[in-house]
């Protein structure tokens, strides 16, 4: 069988997302492997047009994204102009949809909202990592794309089967088996991502419904002292070892 070559973006490196890696090591097994260039460079699609047949995207946002909005929309314009061209060499591309919007330095909701239209309509095949992936989309656009799949990623460890049930957890943490629990990252490794707006929104709440708990994971919140207070506030510090995953 031939060997297959892809792009991926971002590139997965040793220390990638484990997701990423996993996803990976699943196309490896189908033949399919991570080919590196630059593919927003025109002289690049062109060398690579008989090597490399598709360009994969996780988080297409990141190409077009900075601090300034009118940067923003020079970017955008510049990859749908690089998209038509590795269309003429034929490339096609694919959309990971691990998030419906971008929730990460985003300047003109507008713009990102155009972008993923654009995405769903032009790409050849969209990837929802997750159950609701497509309902999602739908919900927000109309449309999960031409072409949709789910791909739920696990090796054969089993690294994503959970080693606790859902009352066992809720035990541990003392929170009442029928509540409803609001659950919510504070990024190890990125600058915080709107958790701050939320934390605050939760703290100033006027209505306090007694079902209703926030449950904290990842970096200590700058509003920890007064979160801590709350009874109906759970905070689980830093990153879960694999073997509690």
């Amino acid at each position: 069988m031939n060997k297959k070559l892809y792009r991926p973006s971002p590139f997965p490196e040793h220390d990638s997302d484990v997701w990423l890696q996993q996803f990976e090591h699943h196309l490896n097994t189908m033949n399919w492997y991570a080919s590196k260039f630059k593919f927003w460079r025109i002289l690049h699609l062109v060398k690579n047009r008989n090597k490399c047949s598709l360009i994969m995207l996780h988080w297409p946002e990141g190409f077009w994204r900075s601090s300034s909005v009118f940067i923003c929309y020079i970017k955008a314009l510049y990859f749908i102009f690089i998209f038509f061209i590795s269309r003429f060499f034929g490339y096609k591309w694919v959309w990971v949809s691990h998030n419906c919007m971008p929730h990460y330095l985003v300047i003109s909701n507008w713009l990102e909202k155009k972008m993923r239209h654009f995405i769903i309509a032009q790409f050849d095949l969209i990837i929802g990592p997750s159950y609701n992936s497509e309902d999602d989309l739908i919900n927000e656009f109309g449309s999960s794309g031409n072409n949709f799949i789910q791909a739920f990623v696990c090796d054969e460890r089993g690294k994503y089967n959970p080693n606790k049930t859902r009352n066992e957890i809720l035990s541990q943490l003392n929170i009442p088996k029928n509540s409803k629990i609001i659950l919510c990252m504070n990024s190890l490794y990125r600058k915080n991502k709107g958790v701050d707006d939320l934390l605050d929104s939760w703290i100033s709440r006027k209505k306090k419904n007694k079902n209703i708990y926030f449950v904290l994971t990842g970096i200590k919140p700058k509003q920890y002292e007064d979160l801590r207070k709350d009874e109906k506030f759970r905070f689980i510090e830093g990153k879960l070892s694999e073997q509690c995953l």
